[in-house]
């Protein structure tokens, strides 16, 4: 392997083999991108036969900040970072045609229950709540710190329990911490 230097040859997509393996899901995973180790394209042949290219990223920052979370019977999730406060996760659809669904500015993703939190883009004191599986949702407004510049960052915890998914902020005065539940029910398959 070539040493890298910060040149071109060494950062951009050249479908360099960097790690080959098999998923806890029995999925046939490459990790294909630059000599510098960073992701550009995940090949996956799926247990069931089925081959995907995914093309995660098209420059040398969001390649090199990009790492794989989790791997299920139909998905795969990959968080990728887009900048100081940036972040996204993209959903890899392994047995059907929808290819990637990107999630700009995930807060939680969970591959049991197949759902991702997100804030509202047209309202960022609201989150949606989502069944990537389904594509059933809802949203909830949060009443969150308005001091902030990304309101988002004010959750500090979200889990799923049962059936409720759980959300701890702060509030409006920036110092007081609301614990909300919501009902995700409804959103289950």
């Amino acid at each position: 392997m070539t040493k890298c230097h910060y040149s071109k040859e060494c950062y951009g997509f050249d479908t360099h083999l960097i790690n080959e393996y098999y998923s806890e899901s029995g999925h046939k995973l490459q990790l294909e991108g630059s000599k510098s180790m960073d992701i550009y394209r995940i090949s996956v042949e799926s247990k069931k036969g089925k081959l995907n290219k995914f093309k995660i990223a098209d420059n040398w920052y969001i390649a090199s900040h990009s790492f794989i979370v989790w791997a299920n019977e139909d998905y795969i999730f990959v968080d990728y970072g887009c900048g100081r406060s940036c972040r996204g996760g993209l959903i890899l659809s392994l047995n059907d045609n929808r290819g990637i669904i990107n999630y700009q500015g995930y807060i939680y993703c969970d591959s049991i229950r197949n759902l991702v939190v997100y804030p509202d883009s047209a309202n960022l004191h609201r989150i949606i709540i989502e069944n990537f599986d389904n594509k059933k949702r809802i949203s909830s407004e949060l009443d969150l710190c308005k001091k902030s510049a990304i309101p988002v960052e004010m959750i500090d915890t979200v889990y799923a329990d049962n059936k409720e998914l759980v959300l701890r902020y702060k509030l409006v005065d920036c110092e007081s911490k609301e614990t909300m539940r919501i009902n995700i029910e409804n959103i289950k398959k």
